[in-house]
């Protein structure tokens, strides 16, 4: 197990402790231990679910565990970010919890819903011939709705948070969401 792998029941218990002073739920609780994912090129990935959640059914969430120490402004910038694009349509993952300024054992955190389905590594692992003409579609479609991703609806949610526009990685974003030329 790497280095900054953390005992999965004291991840657990810490992160149902902070997510109980977050939302303000005594009740909530986290079912089991987080099941760790694959992926994450500089943070570490678990599922998990929560009981007690206000939904009859459980709250399938994943945590997002950066490999930064606690202070970063990222969890900020990707949740909000991540929620700007949900509500424009964008099939990525809602970040229902705000979890800005604080910390998993010393490290930044965010929790985002679990989206249904298969990794796209997964997905070519289980048939990398009979699945890479699908998985190059997928990648096309998704690239293609990012162009149409409005950054109007982008820059008024990074400023309702006070994060700053001109910053590299906004920069990015907003020239991946605009229009390709030649396309109407």
């Amino acid at each position: 197990m790497p280095e900054h792998d953390q005992n999965l029941a004291e991840l657990g218990d810490a992160l149902q402790a902070d997510l109980r002073d977050a939302t303000g739920r005594e009740g909530l609780r986290i079912a089991g231990t987080p099941r760790r994912l694959t992926g994450g090129f500089d943070t570490d990935t678990y599922a998990f679910d929560i009981e007690a959640a206000p939904e009859a059914e459980r709250e399938k969430l994943v945590l997002r565990h950066y490999r930064e120490a606690a202070g970063s402004d990222r969890p900020l910038f990707e949740s909000t970010v991540q929620n700007a694009a949900a509500r424009s349509g964008q099939p990525v993952p809602e970040a229902p919890y705000d979890t800005t300024g604080r910390s998993l054992i010393g490290r930044a955190y965010m929790v985002m819903r679990l989206m249904p389905g298969m990794s796209l590594l997964e997905i070519l692992m289980a048939d990398p011939m009979g699945k890479a003409e699908m998985a190059s579609t997928l990648l096309g479609t998704t690239q293609a709705r990012i162009h149409d991703l409005d950054p109007g609806g982008l820059t008024r949610a990074l400023n309702a948070a006070n994060i700053d526009t001109h910053r590299s990685d906004c920069t990015t974003i907003f020239h991946a969401s605009r229009p390709l030329l030649g396309t109407a």
